[in-house]
């Protein structure tokens, strides 16, 4: 079936990384950062597309990999700035290598048409598809020139008034005094990001938008399965999420070794795994519950109808006998009893007696089946209670597993790698 994947994160100088080494590495080319002075030889038979794709206004040098990554370079003068943005997706299995170059193209586009210089590459490992598109951080201004990330602007509070610089000591505003202006007061200041890319919001939209689109494109190659970008969480799924085995973990296990990761997501798989025998048990007992409840409706239904019935029947047997009372046991025949002697009204008397021994008879029949339809039903409820119950303790100890694994391992990431499904 199709995975999702979808991880952001930033190329940043205070983890020691380069923009032109991360944009080496991913396009499987050899670049030279002319700020360090380095060269990053990169080659892979991996890389089975590369492209850069660029906003309107970018200046059309830019299209060249090597200029685009030292520029970027070249304009960030802290030591800690972040460079350049990755966004590592992967490709669904079932889509060939030109239908995915026209999903992480039409990514990379949307991307661009936000003012973000795109560098997309796609890897295509066997039963590992998966792209890496690095952006820009640095918005371009209309004239294709570096545009600013941040400004300092007024903190304002909820009502959208600058708040007060409070001495600490004095507990008043503080002020200054500036020549030729006089006395002026101080007030709390911020950095205002120049657009929302690093907000989470921006994150959710950008994970939507990819769902979306390969949702499309395996509509458009005809292929049932289709993604979500939600978290199991947010679905209402009880399994709880593998983790990120990463390119070392996998090259553990690829030569023969074990590794802690991968064993970790194969105890998560059998506890899912186990989750959801318990949730099909559960799900089983529900339905011959609700089995049960509609048989026991339609019982009580079918003995309301024999009641009225009876209750007909009565009321029959006494008119017939009231009206022979009334006429001193002549041969005059009631209303819709024409032709009838006074034997027929005895007679119409023993089979109305008959006829409910025979329902108080089909009564009791029906109450030692209602008897055992509530039986049945308890006996399902208390399995369903029990499965719910099996279902609580299997679901806190896979919660206490998991936070007793993140307590006894720690991992990083390798530098510049790939990542594994």
């Amino acid at each position: 079936m199709a995975i999702y994947h979808f991880a952001v994160k930033v190329i940043s100088r205070n983890s020691s990384k380069s923009a032109v080494a991360s944009a080496a590495y991913r396009s499987g080319d050899k670049l030279t950062d002319e700020r360090q002075s380095v060269t990053f030889d990169y080659h892979k038979k991996e890389v089975a597309y590369s492209e850069i794709v660029l906003p309107k206004n970018a200046p059309v040098e830019y299209a060249n990999r090597a200029t685009l990554w030292n520029a970027v370079e070249k304009i960030e003068k802290q030591a800690n700035a972040m460079t350049a943005r990755e966004w590592e997706v992967a490709i669904p299995n079932e889509l060939n290598l030109e239908q995915s170059k026209y999903l992480v193209k039409n990514f990379a586009q949307s991307l661009a048409d936000e003012g973000i210089c795109v560098d997309c590459n796609i890897h295509w490992k066997s039963g590992n598809h998966h792209a890496h598109i690095l952006g820009t951080t640095r918005p371009l201004k209309k004239d294709g020139t570096w545009g600013t990330k941040e400004r300092k602007g007024y903190a304002l509070d909820k009502d959208g008034n600058k708040i007060p610089l409070i001495d600490e000591t004095t507990g008043k505003q503080k002020v200054r005094v500036r020549p030729g202006k006089g006395v002026e007061k101080l007030w709390l200041r911020e950095t205002i990001e120049v657009n929302n890319w690093n907000t989470k919001e921006k994150l959710l939209e950008w994970r939507k938008r990819w769902a979306d689109m390969v949702n499309s494109a395996l509509a458009k190659a005809k292929i049932a399965d289709r993604v979500d970008y939600r978290s199991n969480k947010d679905r209402g799924l009880l399994d709880q999420p593998t983790i990120h085995e990463g390119f070392r973990a996998r090259q553990i296990e690829m030569q023969g070794g074990v590794s802690e990761r991968c064993e970790i997501n194969r105890c998560i798989k059998r506890r899912n795994a186990e989750l959801h025998e318990i949730l099909q048990q559960l799900a089983v007992q529900q339905a011959e519950l609700d089995k049960i409840l509609q048989e026991e409706r339609e019982h009580d239904e079918r003995i309301r109808k024999f009641l009225e019935r009876r209750a007909a029947f009565r009321a029959t047997g006494a008119d017939a006998e009231r009206i022979r009372l009334s006429t001193g046991g002549e041969s005059s025949i009631p209303a819709g009893n024409s032709g009838r002697s006074d034997d027929s009204y005895d007679t119409t008397a023993r089979e109305i007696a008959d006829r409910e021994r025979q329902i108080n008879k089909i009564i009791e029949r029906r109450e030692r089946e209602a008897a055992e339809a509530r039986r049945q039903r308890e006996e399902a409820e208390r399995r369903k209670r029990e499965s719910e119950e099996a279902e609580r303790r299997a679901r806190a100890e896979a919660q206490k597993r998991a936070e007793d694994e993140r307590r006894c391992y720690s991992w990083s990431e390798p530098p510049d790698r790939g990542f594994s499904r």
